[in-house]
C-alpha cells in the first residue's frame, strides 16, 4: 500500500499508483531530496528470504512509483542502515542472500539513478543499525548487531563526511 499524509489536514489518504514495488520487509526508505526512495528488503518476513537489490522512487507530483535502473548495486540485502540526504541515499551493511551479516557502504545519486560503492575500512559487518543525515554533510551510523554469537547491540557510532568520503 502507498499512503500520503497531509500535514495541514492531519489526514492520511491511500494512493493508487499505477506501478509500485512488491510488498517487502526490512527495507530501507528515506527522502532523497525530491522524493522517497525505497531499496532492498525481503519479500517474506523473518529470515530465509532472499534480499532484494532493486531501487524505487516515489514521485509525489505524479503519485506513482518508478523503478530505478540502478546498475546492479547495492547487492541484494536487507536490514541495511539507510539515510537520505539532498539528492541521495546512504546505505550501509545489512544481511546478504546467504544470511551473512555484511559491511559495505553504497551511495545512491537520485539524479543519475546510480549507486557507487565507497571503500571504507570501518565499521565492519553490521545489520539493523541506524543512520541519520545532519543537514550539513555528515551521515552518522550507530548501533546494530555484528552477527556474532555475542548477545546485545553494538555501542559504536561512526560519522561519514559526504564531501570527502571519509568515515571516522
Amino acid at each position: 500500500d502507498t499512503w500520503s499524509y497531509d500535514i495541514e489536514a492531519n489526514e492520511w489518504t491511500e494512493v493508487a499508483p499505477v506501478t509500485s514495488p512488491a510488498a517487502r520487509f526490512s527495507y530501507g526508505m528515506d527522502n532523497a531530496g525530491d522524493g522517497l526512495v525505497v531499496t532492498g528488503g525481503t519479500l517474506v518476513s523473518g529470515g530465509g528470504s532472499a534480499g532484494q537489490s532493486d531501487t524505487w522512487h516515489f514521485n509525489a507530483d505524479d503519485m506513482d512509483w518508478v523503478q530505478s535502473m540502478n546498475n546492479g548495486m547495492p547487492p541484494a540485502r536487507h536490514d541495511a542502515a539507510v539515510a537520505g540526504f539532498d539528492g541521495g541515499i546512504f546505505s550501509y551493511g545489512g544481511i546478504d542472500d546467504v544470511q551473512d551479516t555484511v559491511g559495505g557502504l553504497f551511495i545512491y545519486d537520485a539524479g543519475t539513478e546510480t549507486w557507487v560503492e565507497v571503500a571504507v575500512p570501518e565499521p565492519g559487518a553490521r545489520f539493523a543499525a541506524a543512520a541519520a543525515f545532519d543537514d550539513v554533510g555528515v551521515v552518522t551510523l550507530s548501533g546494530g548487531f555484528d552477527g556474532s554469537q555475542e548477545p546485545g547491540p553494538l555501542g559504536s557510532a561512526f560519522d561519514f563526511a559526504l564531501a570527502t568520503s571519509i568515515i571516522t
